[in-house]
């Protein structure tokens, strides 16, 4: 009985969210595009694969921000789309994945 009520509760429409949760979403998001401008810059100088996979992973964090708030200010739950959760999980995933790639992945040497 009680786990028949938390998946009715589960499974009602999420209130819309704080100005609070908003404004961190968004500044979370703008921090991304900064580390995702700096780390592209830093590629341009050093062209290192490490730091394009770093600069990517920067990029596709702050699009999952966008997603995220898109969704959220104009309610995409009422379309046809696969769920906003599945999407920003998979690009939280890929994320991951290319920092981890970025971490292990050896630079060449220098042939003289």
């Amino acid at each position: 009985m009680e786990i028949d009520y938390l998946w009715s509760v589960a499974l009602q429409t999420s209130q819309p969210a704080g100005i609070e949760v908003y404004v961190a979403h968004a500044a979370v998001g703008f921090f991304a595009a900064i580390l995702f401008l700096l780390s592209l810059y830093a590629w341009s100088r050093r062209r290192q694969i490490g730091l394009l996979l770093v600069s990517s992973a920067f990029l596709l964090f702050c699009l999952k921000e966008v997603v995220w708030l898109l969704s959220d200010v104009y309610d995409f739950h009422s379309l046809a789309l696969p769920s906003v959760e599945v999407i920003t999980v998979l690009l939280d995933l890929v994320v991951l994945g290319l920092f981890f790639v970025a971490i292990t992945l050896r630079p060449r040497k220098q042939l003289e």
